[in-house]
């Protein structure tokens, strides 16, 4: 016999995204980066090393400070306008367990563009362990997820009208992959302007990258020059800091 199971906050959560997100205007886009050198400098770290996610999102952080539309969210409200962060403000989707639920967790990276790798990694194992400890967002979008429909379809709507809540809680770009376990996701729901994901880093550095990005903001050349400069950025000051890591300390 059937068995009827109520919707967690979780679930309502990822339905209410969903159909907030249809209201964006996005278009895909995919590339090919490559960056062999990022792959064997990570690769020569003892585990654990910092997750490639948090690779790609300092590279796309890194780009967004040389190419202002990446910073940028759309508005309507009171009329449509666009609103430019100082720096790029992102998320990473990480999965985490909250009781006996598996939640699709919000880890906001500020300033990526200058924090240390392992910091970063730091923010999304804690936001592992701990979802509602160390996500605010997640907390107020599960406590959102307990009130009625109407006000939390609402609740989005103006949210979006007004763009700054979406930078607050969203930011301008989210990060979600499976490319570590041998996947690619090629778009997601999401109302943030930039949704990147990655696919597996083949073993001469070559990997797939994907974007859906806000047509309101954004157009087709801010996707390759987005991926140009995270090219450069992986290969250059990223797999430099990751060399780093790997080397032994300084004498006195």
């Amino acid at each position: 016999m059937n068995r009827r199971i109520p919707l967690s906050p979780g679930r309502r959560l990822m339905g209410d995204l969903s159909a907030a997100s249809r209201a964006v205007p996005r278009f895909l886009i995919r590339g090919r980066l490559s960056i062999p050198r990022a792959r064997a400098a990570r690769a020569a770290l003892p585990a654990p090393r910092p997750p490639w996610t948090t690779l790609f999102a300092k590279a796309f952080a890194m780009a967004a400070q040389q190419h202002p539309p990446l910073r940028r969210v759309h508005a309507s409200l009171p009329w449509p306008h666009l609103i430019e962060a100082p720096h790029a403000q992102g998320c990473v989707m990480v999965e985490a367990r909250d009781g006996e639920e598996t939640l699709l967790a919000p880890a906001r990276l500020f300033r990526a563009h200058d924090a240390p790798l392992p910091d970063l990694a730091r923010r999304l194992a804690a936001v592992k362990a701990s979802p509602r400890e160390a996500s605010p967002a997640l907390r107020w979008m599960l406590a959102t997820g307990r009130l009625p429909w109407p006000l939390r379809r609402a609740g989005y709507a103006l949210s979006m009208g007004l763009g700054w809540p979406v930078l607050r809680l969203g930011g301008n770009y989210a990060i979600s992959a499976l490319g570590e376990h041998g996947a690619e996701l090629l778009d997601s729901v999401s109302i943030v302007p930039v949704f990147l994901s990655f696919g597996p880093i083949a073993p001469d550095g070559g990997v797939n990258l994907h974007f859906a990005m806000d047509h309101r903001v954004l157009d087709g050349s801010d996707a390759i020059r987005a991926m140009a400069a995270m090219q450069a950025a992986l290969e250059g000051p990223i797999a430099d800091e990751l060399a780093a890591l790997d080397a032994p300390p300084p004498r006195d």
